[in-house]
């Protein structure tokens, strides 16, 4: 490789600005001559397009690649990846284990099977590629805060909640504000039966990412649980001003309703409605809200609803 071209290459992928990523980028593709060094470009640009959602740019640069023969485990591991994006788990199963065929040192389609054993259910594959993946990060001395996190998630799901929290360690370790094992250390928490530290850990993840709604919806189901209905309303209120959601205004409406507020109760279902049509079959089976005529409101379209 020529020297201007690893200079930008090497400038790209230590750069966080995402603009900027691509610029270099096009800096780079001035000084790939052969075939192979544009080859070595375009890999770098398929990520950015894909990260992008430009599949068609995507695309393009797969075709140049299979027709020079180049890079044929980035061009299986991108087409599974879009057959994943579009719902198609067995094409991408087959495009993933394609990458791993052409070259079984290729980390990424063994965390993308995992990813999909994992929504799949089936969890002992998906152990054993994240596994994998996370090994193959190892020998190079590099740790994945994700990987540990998603190995934690599926233990829970499992029961071993012991092994669960081996890997949220391990992921908080290598990123304290990682949201998503700040979260599933708090359901390691509640399953434990410590309601207290999974109170912590929901309003860390809220910290960490506001957006997220299930923090909202499980710091209110420990409250409801213990009938502090006022806390409950408190904490899906700081939710609802964030992503008003109609989980988090269905399950507001339940906690008004316990109080006996049934005009902020009703209120919080029409806007829930909004979003939601289904909302009205289970409002109308919730005991919580037995004492208000839902169905007189809820059927023939009735103009109340916003």
């Amino acid at each position: 490789m020529n020297w201007n071209l690893e200079k930008y290459m090497n400038l790209y992928r230590h750069e966080e600005v995402f603009e900027e990523r691509f610029s270099l980028l096009m800096r780079a593709l001035q000084y790939a001559g052969e075939p192979e060094e544009k080859a070595t470009v375009f890999v770098e640009m398929i990520a950015f397009f894909f990260v992008s959602e430009d599949l068609q740019k995507v695309d393009e640069l797969l075709a140049f690649l299979e027709d020079n023969n180049f890079f044929l485990q980035n061009v299986c591991y991108y087409r599974g990846l879009i057959e994943d994006d579009k719902g198609n788990l067995d094409g991408a199963e087959e495009l993933y284990y394609k990458a791993i065929d052409q070259d079984e040192n290729f980390n990424k389609p063994y965390f993308a099977l995992g990813f999909l054993y994992d929504r799949k259910g089936d969890f002992e594959k998906a152990l054993f590629y994240y596994k994998e993946y996370s090994d193959m990060l190892g020998e190079k001395g590099l740790e994945d805060p994700t990987v540990y996190n998603d190995i934690g998630s599926i233990y829970i799901d499992m029961g071993y909640l012991e092994d669960a929290k081996v890997y949220l360690d391990k992921s908080l370790a290598n990123d304290p504000n990682f949201f998503r094992a700040l979260y599933n250390m708090g359901l390691y928490y509640y399953k434990k039966g410590d309601n207290e530290n999974a109170l912590a850990y929901y309003e860390r993840t809220i910290d960490a990412e506001p957006f997220f709604m299930n923090s909202y919806l499980n710091i209110s189901a420990i409250y409801i649980a213990d009938e502090r209905y006022d806390e409950a309303i408190e904490v899906l209120t700081r939710g609802i001003n964030k992503n008003p959601s109609p989980d988090l205004l269905y399950n507001r409406a339940c906690s008004y309703a316990k109080t006996y507020l049934y005009d902020r109760a009703l209120d919080d279902l029409k806007r829930a409605y909004h979003y939601d049509k289904d909302i009205f079959k289970y409002a109308i089976k919730d005991k919580d809200f037995e004492a208000m005529d839902l169905r007189g409101i809820f059927e023939g379209g009735n103009d109340d609803i916003y």
